[in-house]
């Protein structure tokens, strides 16, 4: 939720990308989010670091 909205200002998007990419690789394969996490922003910033990850 953070990385796009709320519980203070978002980290910079090399940092998310980051975070994103080492939830995936520690194994996480759920990733929640909605529209109130930025207005969409959250949603966009999943699918665009993540577009390139194919499901195993």
């Amino acid at each position: 939720m953070s990385l796009s909205h709320a519980s203070g200002p978002p980290p910079p998007r090399e940092q998310a990308e980051r975070v994103l990419k080492g939830a995936l690789d520690a194994g996480h394969t759920f990733l929640d989010t909605a529209r109130v996490y930025g207005l969409g922003h959250n949603g966009r910033l999943i699918e665009e670091v993540l577009k390139d990850r194919q499901r195993a």
